[in-house]
């Protein structure tokens, strides 16, 4: 990602200052590779600096219209803009109905106004901070603090969002005062003031007539679309793993433009390097496996935390600084899975859910239900006071997003949430999309594969009923290979389910009673259950195998608990407590994914401001 940062207002730094910051920024702890170009675009209370590589993939179209006015593109997008000599609301008008990932700036000297505007589903970063009389933005979190000479500072809310739920919410960050601009969003930076405005919104368009045969060749041509558009004049590969979303890309490709590449935690995910063979194998790309070792963990974390800013947990994108080493080395370009089964339902809990009646009561439940530790829990690290004042704050901010977002069922409402809310903090999170010589496209973010997808009705959207039928239908070849996350091949059909009719009670009582047994079960069987609740499996279980056993990691992590800002919210004993029950292997829940998340949120929170300052 290249480096786009500017300040609208008296405050921060001048134009040279922001110049010979710029120039100077490291993407990485170990240093950056030459060739680094350095631009600014200044005229008075506006000024923007930009630092890319011209060679990159992601390199920023540059679009100078007549009388000083410019617009930087930065990502890909197919926009078709108007003439150079049109006005600048042409230009922005032309960019907010592109397709593409992608984040512009536009700079009109005669209203002397700069605009911000990301894509529609937020999957580039950009930050903020709003002070008094000055506006500051950056695709950095690390160079926004170097704009206004500040070390980070923990924002306790957007900590414990991250804890909760592995991001914070609605723009929030885990840092004071910085926040990210969210999806389908343009600011208006002048004389007036700054404003935000939102040109597009998340909708389903339910038709329950839909055939599903039928419906699916649509929706895979609008994939093959996506894909075609996002490879234009590019190679490289494929992402791919044993799920659904990889799969789908993988079979939209050609093999002399792409292969294919899978990221293997040795012991650990073995049967979804398996089934990516055989997928690879059946669609005739090339395989190569990238191996994630624990040896390079802790140097790993910290060029991750550089480049992405740690807005999500580390854990979630291990192995992904190894991946890019091995991109630059095939031409720095990659198509991912992405959101795939996000907007395809992998959010909706229970059958329930697709039943209209119990829409409001069901999204609350949601909102309940979904962070995932009892204060209890996040005691064992945090301050307790801070818990017990910002706890329930969790909740209400999950509420108040879920209101934000619109559907006829739960269903509709808790996809739409993970689509607006949660996907998007991820995408920022990326340090694939932060780093300057390498890209990542999503197809499932294409607008003929997402109108397709929103037009499904609940129980299609029921455990990706209707996703998996689509690729047994649409892809063939790959009809007799398992999908990793059941083991099962995919179904020849839609699977007919009915609406349930009663509602199962649910209370909050009975919710923190189950929580309460989770931990008091664990606690009182440690340390024998170690040995039959093994930490295992894919994606975030495979990071806590790998985190746990890092001694490296563990030594640094306790030392870190006790320095500044990290003692501000961390219980620095109890936090070494919990560090030496990791090392012994015992467990505080009969959860996996409890143990990764509170691990790998401790990790980013001790490593990132080390890592964030210039």
């Amino acid at each position: 990602m290249t480096l786009l940062a500017g300040i609208w207002g008296p405050g921060g730094v001048g134009a040279d200052e922001l110049r010979s910051r710029a120039a100077a920024y490291r993407f990485s702890p170990s240093g950056d590779p030459p060739n680094a170009v350095t631009d600014l675009f200044t005229d008075g209370p506006a000024r923007f600096v930009l630092r890319f590589y011209p060679d990159s993939p992601d390199a920023p179209r540059i679009i100078e219209p007549s009388n000083g006015r410019r617009v930087v593109v930065l990502g890909f997008s197919q926009a078709e803009l108007p003439p150079l000599e049109a006005p600048t609301a042409a230009f922005i008008d032309r960019l907010q109905a592109a397709e593409g990932e992608f984040v512009a700036a536009a700079f009109d000297p005669e209203r002397r106004e700069v605009q911000l505007i990301s894509d529609r589903f937020g999957a580039r970063p950009l930050y903020y901070i709003r002070l008094a009389d000055t506006f500051v933005w950056s695709t950095h979190i690390a160079f926004l603090f170097s704009i206004i000479g500040r070390h980070p500072r923990f924002d306790p809310l957007g900590v414990l969002q991250m804890a909760q739920l592995s991001h914070a919410l609605d723009g929030r960050t885990p840092y004071a005062d910085v926040h990210r601009v969210r999806p389908a969003t343009a600011w208006s930076l002048g004389p007036v003031g700054f404003t935000e405005s939102r040109y597009w919104r998340l909708r389903h368009d339910v038709d329950e007539f839909l055939d599903p045969v039928a419906h699916a060749e649509r929706a895979f041509s609008g994939m093959m679309k996506s894909v075609a558009s996002r490879c234009v004049g590019r190679r490289g590969f494929v992402s791919l793993s044993g799920g659904l979303d990889s799969r789908l890309v993988a079979g939209c490709v050609t093999s002399d433009q792409f292969f294919a590449a899978t990221r293997h935690v040795p012991g650990v995910n073995d049967d979804e390097l398996e089934v990516a063979r055989q997928v690879a194998e059946r669609l005739g790309l090339r395989h190569v496996v990238e191996r994630v070792r624990s040896a390079d963990l802790l140097p790993s974390f910290e060029r991750h935390l550089r480049l992405a800013g740690g807005a999500t947990p580390v854990h979630h994108g291990i192995g992904l600084v190894e991946t890019i080493d091995g991109m630059i080395q095939s031409g720095g370009f990659k198509l991912g899975g992405g959101p795939g089964d996000v907007l395809a339902g992998s959010y909706v809990p229970s059958l329930e859910y697709t039943n209209p009646r119990w829409c409001s009561r069901l999204v609350e439940q949601f909102a309940f239900e979904r962070p995932r530790f009892n204060e209890r829990e996040l005691s064992l690290i945090f301050q307790k006071d801070l818990v017990a004042a910002h706890s329930s704050e969790v909740t209400n901010s999950l509420r108040a997003s879920l209101a934000e977002c619109e559907g006829p069922t739960a269903a509709h409402r808790v996809t739409a949430w993970a689509m607006v809310f949660r996907q998007p903090a991820f995408t920022f999170a990326s340090p694939i999309a932060a780093h300057p010589q390498v890209a990542e496209a999503s197809p499932h973010l294409g607008h003929a594969w997402t109108d397709a997808m929103l037009k499904l009705p609940a129980t299609w959207l029921f455990r990706r009923n209707f996703y998996m039928a689509l690729i047994y239908w649409q892809l063939p070849a790959l009809r007799e290979v398992l999908y990793a996350n059941t083991g099962r091949l995919l179904p020849s059909e839609l699977t007919r389910y009915a609406v349930p009719t009663r509602l199962r009670r649910r209370d909050r009582l009975r919710t923190l009673a189950r929580r309460a047994v989770r931990h008091e079960l664990a606690t009182a069987l440690m340390p024998g259950a170690r040995r039959y609740l093994p930490i295992k499996g894919r994606g975030t279980f495979a990071a806590y195998a790998l985190m746990s056993k890092h001694r490296a990691l563990i030594a640094s992590l306790r030392d870190l608990v006790a320095t500044s800002p990290v003692s501000a919210i961390i219980d620095v004993e109890g936090a070494r407590r919990y560090l030496d029950g990791v090392e012994s292997g015992r467990l505080f829940s009969l959860m996996n994914g409890d143990h990764a998340a509170l691990l790998g949120t401790l990790a980013t929170i001790c490593l990132a401001p080390q890592a964030l300052r210039n």
